[in-house]
């Protein structure tokens, strides 16, 4: 549109004109209508009518004045009142006009602006874009809705579209441009706010973990409102009788689009492999899920959740659980549906696997010959009394629940419900040996072990206890008791009867054989004094025999002491073991030390022999095993205890050699301290050297647990 800048000449065009056609209609009347008439009258009709078409045209222009006027301010009205700013300006870019929404817009009044250039709302980056603009105003084209950015005032930049229309002047040649601008800030807001929108929900979209399929649902939704007219209203009865049906509308369903999740799950490298063909991912079950899919879509819901079936393109189950959402917007035509998926697979598994697990453990409780029950956090019997508890004390599981266990009595319940207020405190207990009583009312040896029974969120809700009938086995552990005690007994007999043989053999040998051999060797010198002149062979051969005789006595006496030394007998065990100390240092050149305390203890016979057979053995072993350069003996009293230690510093025994079964020497050294009714302990590591502790009560008559203790 071409704006004209100068005031309309039309209206006194107008009246020229009409002047001209009236005073031609005049002469035309005065020639034809009135050809007789003076020329008084003549002139008379002339200005008459002159003065007529004058009044008219007179009022034709005042009229049209008026309009022009109103006009002109209706425009000027419209200019100030718009939310746009209106701007003209010279072809060099200086301001002749701003409205108010100028003002708004660039933040600059009239008075400001007004002769200054239009640069000042330019920014400077942006100056080049003026000369192309002016260009094309000259060539009188327009420019519509052009975008750029513009400064305020305040030096803010907005974004604006700008429509530049030429002005032309009384010689329509072009002189000024007008200008509308509309401030598009917040509509630029908008866009870039919906572009990162946009962006984050591609982003999420294409990366969320969770898989999401974009679907298509309308063509379903008609086919279902067809389904509707025809008369269908049991959609679930109908889809289980036409499965046929559910596989026609499942075809209908469209993919739009899956994310990365989608493809994760089903195997898939290309998302037309799902897009084009989502079908293939379905199995035998899926139709049943999409049976009540389906149904929902015909009951009206835009947003449910169910399970599902499907598969991946190797042909894997999936088990999913899924939410079925129409997006905003789209809930009438179902046209954009999210549909996501969470991949329960494995918790079915587990679900499974704890089911199956759940059977096994209820048969085996079934099954299982130790009493089972399960108690509240009162201490009453809930739930579970199985077979075997039934068996064992003769009530019924119906004769049971609710009650407290009914083989406790009324004297012995406040020591249940003692055991009961620890264990529902956390504390689990193994095999508390106690007296119950069957129906019957006869006596049974149980063995409890009760622990705590959690809650899924950790809190204990009951406990559950296993009850095992142990009278046989008390029983035979008294039985065998009694055995090991008869046994030990031997055991004591047979020692003290051996070290009795060997005594009264030791003391034959060395009477018996030593005064004989003495003998002898008396005989043997007096004979060597009888002999005179040449009889050197002879003499020698006497002293020869005298040294064997002497050999023999010497053998004789250490077979005697080896037996039973009479030391041990003749002056304790003190200076038995002295001696025995000495003899091994003697004989092996093994430094050996000795701290020994017992004060003014009274050790009897049957004690002074075993410990000094332990010692033998001991020191035995030494010299086979452990390649030892020091031995340790320590004798002390302690606490009514004898204690009797031998350390070396050899190579060590292991685990494995004390537990060896054919140490007979160990075993020896075991058998001696249980008849005494003490303990023994092995101890030894490698390049450490080993330790032997032996401990007997003084007091005689007083048994120890047989048990040994390794370190």
């Amino acid at each position: 549109m071409l704006i004209h800048n100068s005031r309309s000449s039309m209206p006194w065009v107008f009246a020229a004109l009409g002047s001209l056609v009236m005073m031609s209609i005049i002469e035309w009347l005065k020639h034809v209508i009135w050809p007789g008439i003076s020329t008084w009258e003549s002139h008379t009709i002339t200005i008459l009518l002159t003065t007529t078409i004058i009044t008219i045209a007179a009022r034709i222009i005042f009229r049209y004045v008026q309009m022009h006027s109103e006009t002109q301010s209706l425009m000027a009205s419209i200019v100030e009142s718009s939310d746009d700013g209106i701007i003209s300006q010279t072809l060099n870019g200086t301001i002749m006009s701003w409205n108010r929404g100028a003002e708004r817009v660039f933040g600059y009044a009239l008075e400001e602006v007004l002769g200054r250039s239009i640069s000042i709302v330019i920014p400077h980056e942006r100056h080049e874009e003026l000369p192309g603009i002016v260009e094309k105003v000259r060539r009188e084209e327009h420019i519509n809705n052009y975008e750029t950015v513009c400064i305020r005032k305040d030096g803010k930049p907005i974004h604006v579209s700008i429509t530049v229309s030429p002005i032309a002047g009384d010689s329509r040649k072009i002189v000024g441009t007008s200008i509308i601008v509309r401030d598009i800030s917040e509509r630029k807001e908008a866009e870039e706010a919906l572009r990162e929108s946009e962006s984050r929900y591609h982003s999420l979209f294409s990366n969320t973990p969770t898989p999401v399929w974009v679907q298509d649902f309308s063509a379903v939704k008609i086919a279902v409102e067809r389904l509707k007219i025809s008369g269908v209203e049991d959609f679930p009865e109908y889809f289980r009788k036409n499965p046929a049906w559910v596989r026609e509308l499942a075809a209908k369903i469209r993919v739009s689009d899956i994310n990365d999740a989608v493809l994760k799950l089903h195997g898939a490298q290309r998302k037309e492999q799902l897009m084009e063909d989502h079908l293939s991912v379905f199995v035998e079950e899926t139709y049943e899920a999409l049976a009540l899919e389906f149904s929902f879509i015909a009951e009206g819901k835009t947003l449910f959740d169910f399970e599902e079936v499907v598969r991946t393109l190797d042909g894997e189950r999936r088990f999913l659980t899924v939410r079925w959402t129409a997006a905003a917007g789209y809930e009438s035509s179902l046209s954009r549906v999210l549909v996501s998926c969470t991949d329960i697979t494995e918790r079915k598994q587990v679900t499974e696997a704890l089911r199956e697990t759940g059977e096994t453990l209820q048969a085996l409780v079934h099954a299982s010959p130790l009493g089972i029950m399960m108690l509240d956090h009162d201490g009453r019997v809930k739930d579970l009394w199985n077979p075997a508890a039934e068996r064992i004390f003769g009530w019924s599981r119906e004769e049971v629940i609710g009650t407290y266990p009914p083989f406790i009595s009324e004297e012995e319940l406040l020591g249940f419900l003692t055991v009961m207020e620890r264990s529902m405190k956390g504390e689990a207990f193994v095999g508390l040996e106690s007296t119950r009583y069957k129906r019957d009312g006869s006596p049974i040896e149980i063995s409890t072990s009760a622990a705590p029974m959690l809650s899924a969120s950790g809190e204990i809700v009951g406990v559950m206890s296993v009850l095992t009938d142990v009278t046989e086995r008390k029983k035979v552990e008294q039985e065998l008791a009694k055995s090991n005690r008869q046994l030990r007994d031997l055991y004591r007999r047979l020692q003290s009867a051996r070290e009795e043989e060997r005594t009264r053999i030791a003391r034959e040998i060395h009477d018996e054989f030593g005064q004989i051999l003495t003998a002898f060797k008396i005989d043997l010198a007096w004979l060597k004094k009888q002999l005179h002149g040449d009889s050197t062979p002879l003499v020698e051969k006497i002293e020869s025999m005298s040294k064997i005789t002497s050999s023999a006595i010497r053998s004789i006496k250490k077979l005697s002491a080896d037996l039973r030394p009479a030391i041990l007998d003749d002056f304790g065990l003190h200076a038995a073991i002295e001696w025995q100390a000495e003899e091994f240092e003697r004989r092996t050149g093994t430094r050996c030390e000795l701290e020994m305390d017992v004060g003014d203890v009274a050790i009897d016979e049957e004690i002074s022999t075993a410990i000094f057979r332990i010692l033998q053995e001991t020191l035995t072993n030494v010299i086979r095993h452990a390649r030892a350069e020091k031995v340790s003996l320590q004798l002390k009293a302690d606490s009514g205890r004898l204690v009797f230690q031998v350390r070396d510093n050899g190579k060590g025994i292991s685990r494995q050699e004390i537990n060896a079964p054919r140490s007979y020497g160990l075993m020896g050294i075991r058998e001696r301290v249980y008849a005494l009714g003490g303990t023994v302990e092995f101890s030894g590591s490698p390049g450490e050297g080993t330790l032997v502790c032996v401990r007997i009560p003084l007091e005689r008559g007083r048994k120890q647990d047989d048990q040994d203790t390794y370190r």
